[in-house]
């Protein structure tokens, strides 16, 4: 019971960082990249979903023009 208040809490911070819009795509990707990136998200306390945002703005950054 316990575990299951902390994710709710959590997930309720969560939810209330969030103001900008979101959206679910499904697609797939590499199975080591995405385990490498969720290790790399738990290690900086980040959310594995920032860390890709971030990733791909930096792709479009670099490569639009």
């Amino acid at each position: 019971m316990v575990k299951k208040e902390r994710r709710t809490s959590r997930k309720q911070e969560v939810e209330s960082e969030k103001s900008r819009d979101r959206t679910n795509i499904g697609v797939s990707i590499d199975t080591m990249i995405w385990r490498r990136l969720r290790a790399l998200a738990i290690r900086e306390g980040k959310l594995t979903g920032d860390l890709l945002d971030a990733a791909i703005k930096g792709y479009l950054d670099k490569y639009e023009k």
